[in-house]
């Protein structure tokens, strides 16, 4: 019996992911809650960011109700994401750090917390978390990295010029 039922769950994640690829947030979703509760981490996650994805407010509560049993990086910066969208920037500041909290050496959310004190005017702010891209050491090459890095170095820049 727990052998059909892992399988199931893992052809739903797989049907639901697949659906999540293609763009079809809302069949996604269906997809999940045909087995409900969701009380697995994958497919938690999953459904995390699918109501994350929505960009609708009246998600919140779920998505931090959620969060707090499924506690997840991408899944933080994905939430500043939606609070920035809905114009909630001291709670998009919150989630894109708590997201650098949890995994301390990834780059885009710290991307996305500069760009956040730059659209503020909180340069102050945003030179720290600038400086902290750009001391921050690469695990894995790519040029995402390095577009993330010569932003922060260019804002840097700038920065100094205007002194």
């Amino acid at each position: 019996v727990k052998a059909i039922e892992g399988y199931r769950t893992t052809r739903n994640y797989k049907t639901a992911l697949n659906l999540s690829i293609a763009g079809l947030k809302n069949e996604c979703k269906a997809e999940l809650l045909k087995m409900y509760p969701i009380n697995d981490h994958k497919r938690a996650v999953l459904y995390l960011q699918t109501l994350i994805f929505s960009y609708d407010l009246k998600n919140e509560k779920e998505i931090i109700a959620l969060l707090a049993q499924y506690p997840n990086a991408n899944t933080y910066k994905l939430l500043g994401d939606f609070y920035l969208l809905n114009n909630k920037l001291k709670a998009a500041e919150n989630a894109y750090l708590m997201s650098i909290d949890m995994v301390p050496n990834r780059f885009v959310p710290r991307q996305s917390l500069m760009r956040l004190y730059i659209s503020q005017k909180k340069n102050t702010e945003a030179e720290v978390v600038a400086r902290n891209i750009v001391s921050l050491n690469i695990k894995v090459d790519s040029y995402q990295v390095k577009s993330i890095k010569l932003e922060a170095t260019n804002f840097l820049n700038n920065q100094n010029r205007n002194l």
